[in-house]
């Protein structure tokens, strides 16, 4: 699982573009695995049987109005495609998304 944990009184989309490939329209498209790569082991990426999650908690007195509104704008899941810097090998895949409103 890639865990992110936002502390906000509001959270849009546009709020989350290092982790989403967000269009010129502002249609979520797929996950930026390249950013994500930086702060995870490779083998996590390129093994194709680990089922790979993206959880975004919520904690804020309005983070069940936030996780609702983004669950509305989000994919259960997005696809992914991570390029190797050294080898320019390209991995596609998909990653599970889940937003979780946390209040205390």
């Amino acid at each position: 699982r890639i865990i992110e944990c936002k502390a906000v009184k509001t959270l849009s989309i546009s709020k989350l573009s290092r982790f989403l490939v967000i269009d010129k329209d502002g249609k979520v498209t797929g996950f930026n695995m390249n950013y994500i790569s930086n702060h995870l082991d490779e083998s996590y990426i390129i093994n194709q049987e680990i089922k790979k999650e993206f959880v975004l908690y919520i904690n804020s007195p309005e983070s069940p109005y936030i996780a609702d509104k983004l669950k509305h704008q989000l994919p259960e899941s997005l696809p992914f495609t991570y390029r190797n810097q050294v080898t320019e090998e390209e991995i596609t895949g998909t990653i599970q998304i889940t937003v979780i409103a946390v209040d205390k």
